[in-house]
């Protein structure tokens, strides 16, 4: 039995990507066999162990430990160091643990490289946590190629989410009864980018608009309440607030409703790093609709350019209207690229990301 201490800093009851993710890679990664994950967050939760199982849709229970009021990650590796084996971890900050971990107490370590240097300053931690450890799982193959291009230490490649597929039936209930809540006409040409500001330009999908048919319209969700008031001052300027909707950060169960209403989902030109990627195109994937999308950093080991997306690589207004005039006159060109992107999504699951983990453990016991 391999044990796996996975340690996080991550307050797991915020819904966002990476909790989710952190969440359901120890689901699935119990589920393998001859696996055992221990999860644990130093993070100060106010919800049980059970609130955030259910939150997440857990249906394989896995041992999740909580401080309550904050604890040292430090005590816990103390606390611990007789039950488990490996040392997993996502976070560069916590690279010193790992340290620890690896020469103290003689344990293996695994570090989840899901970027490079993204943050300011903190490139020197992503490398100190690839040095120190023993097998890397990377969330692209470019990214593994920035890390170690030679190849030379245990890793596996993994995809950064897997959509939940239940959440994306129904389509044209969702898209009628949506739009009628939102006030958006049936006959629309909706284009929705779902995320936040941060690393995106969202503001060239509004200037975008008066390059298109007045009947497009354009439809931002899952904003910070300051984007949003800014985005909405953007609109006003150039005289397209009629046709922009601006929606606030929704729940993990609503967000792929959202999705399904759209006639094309756009992802906008994105400030670009080694390796990186946009983790919502696993849900693009599983909505059906086609996509227009900036190739930034590894976007295209998901998109495939004129299959399941369409796939600008220096993006220009011009390349984005382009392609959606493409989808608008052309019905058969966006049922084929939403078909092939359904059954690409087919292959992003928890299970398959959690089998390569696991592949990966067994490798470093060796």
């Amino acid at each position: 039995m391999i044990r796996v201490l996975y340690i996080t800093r991550a307050k797991l009851s915020l819904s966002r990507a990476h909790t989710r993710n952190i969440i359901k890679t120890a689901e699935y990664l119990s589920q393998e066999e001859g696996v055992h994950v221990t999860l644990f967050s130093s993070a100060a939760e106010s919800r049980t162990g059970e609130e955030l199982r259910n939150m997440n849709g857990v249906i394989y229970p896995f041992e999740l430990l909580l401080a309550p009021f904050g604890r040292s990650l430090f005590a816990a590796l103390f606390r611990f160091q007789k039950s488990f084996d490996v040392l997993y971890f996502r976070d560069p900050v916590l690279w010193h643990i790992a340290l620890i971990a690896r020469f103290l107490f003689g344990k293996k370590i695994v570090f989840e490289a899901h970027g490079s240097h993204e943050w300011r300053f903190m490139k020197p931690l992503w490398l100190l946590s690839f040095y120190v450890s023993h097998g890397v799982v990377y969330i692209t193959e470019k990214l593994r190629i920035w890390y170690d291009p030679r190849n030379k230490k245990k890793s596996a490649v993994v995809h950064a989410n897997a959509p939940d597929f239940e959440l994306f039936l129904e389509k044209d209930k969702t898209r009628l009864s949506l739009r009628q809540h939102l006030r958006i006409s049936p006959d629309a040409f909706l284009l929705v980018y779902a995320g936040s500001g941060m690393w995106y330009d969202v503001k060239f999908l509004i200037h975008l608009l008066p390059l298109l048919p007045p009947s497009c319209t354009l439809l931002l969700v899952g904003l910070k309440d300051a984007e949003k008031e800014a985005l909405r001052a953007v609109a006003a300027s150039i005289w397209v607030e009629e046709r922009v909707f601006l929606i606030l950060r929704v729940s993990r169960r609503e967000f792929p409703q959202y999705l399904l209403m759209a006639d094309v989902l756009l992802i906008p030109p994105t400030l670009t790093f080694p390796g990186s990627i946009c983790s919502k195109l696993y849900e693009y994937l599983a909505a059906g609709v086609p996509i227009v999308a900036h190739k930034a950093g590894a976007n295209d080991e998901v998109l495939r350019h004129g299959k399941n997306a369409f796939v600008i690589e220096n993006p220009t207004p011009d390349d984005y209207v382009g392609y959606i005039s493409q989808v608008m006159h052309n019905k058969e060109l966006a049922a084929s690229l939403g078909r092939e992107a359904i059954a690409d999504a087919r292959q992003y699951t928890w299970e398959a990301r959690a089998e390569r983990i696991g592949s990966l453990l067994k490798r470093i016991m060796v």
